[in-house]
């Protein structure tokens, strides 16, 4: 008989065990719902009273004992900043078990856990720098002449026939700048200038086969 065992072991070890209900404690205090087994969401559920329950207390020591089971500083300060705070008039039952559906497969029963009270997550620092940039105004992209309420007001054949016409207008004036420049007239030149002119091959003296032994019998006659 298992008396005075509370924890349950999903078929795995002990350092495993703590991962998977640190994981989805986590998960719950950040997205406020999540869906798993039934199982796991009762174990992890022990878990994420205690931790709001440090949250509302605001404290040093409280801070230290939540960043311990957390192991994440964004989160606490989310716990103590937001969470809390929304839990303020409620002792105990901060989560509900909603049961979803049979798992496909395994057959595992799914539920949903999530935060009786929900909180309005704050925006970061970069998506209010973002959307506070300037925007660039349409009236650059517009054409002069026609506002913006003519333009919804004309049909759309009406619009096209004006763009193709200011089309070939812009051609037509393209056209006739380039007939008005004038043209510069190359000087002549001659089809061989410039080219490199190849050289004639020059013609090969013939070698005397014997002038090297003219001198070497000279030599001896010489020595004699």
């Amino acid at each position: 008989m298992r008396h005075k065992i509370k924890s349950d072991k999903f078929n795995r070890f002990s350092s495993y065990h703590k991962a998977t209900i640190k994981s989805i404690a986590s998960s719950v205090l950040l997205h406020q719902k999540i869906v798993t087994t039934k199982i796991k969401a009762k174990s992890a559920r022990r878990a994420i009273e205690k931790i709001i329950t440090l949250g509302k207390k605001n404290t040093l020591s409280a801070r230290r004992r939540a960043f311990s089971l957390l192991c994440d500083h964004k989160l606490v300060k989310i716990l103590f900043d937001q969470i809390a705070p929304a839990f303020a008039n409620r002792i105990g039952g901060y989560t509900r078990v909603i049961h979803y559906r049979n798992r496909r497969g395994d057959n595992a029963k799914l539920v949903i856990l999530e935060l009786t009270e929900k909180y309005k997550k704050k925006k970061s620092e970069k998506v209010i720098k973002e959307e506070k940039k300037p925007q660039v105004s349409e009236s650059k992209n517009q054409e002069p002449g026609i506002s913006k309420k003519e333009k919804s007001t004309q049909p759309k054949e009406e619009i096209r026939e004006e763009e193709r016409a200011q089309k070939e207008e812009s051609i037509k004036t393209a056209v006739e700048e380039k007939k008005e420049l004038p043209q510069q007239e190359k000087p002549h030149s001659h089809p061989q200038e410039g080219r490199h002119k190849e050289k004639e091959p020059e013609a090969k003296k013939p070698r005397k086969f014997f002038k090297g032994f003219k001198g070497f019998f000279k030599k001896e006659r010489d020595s004699l």
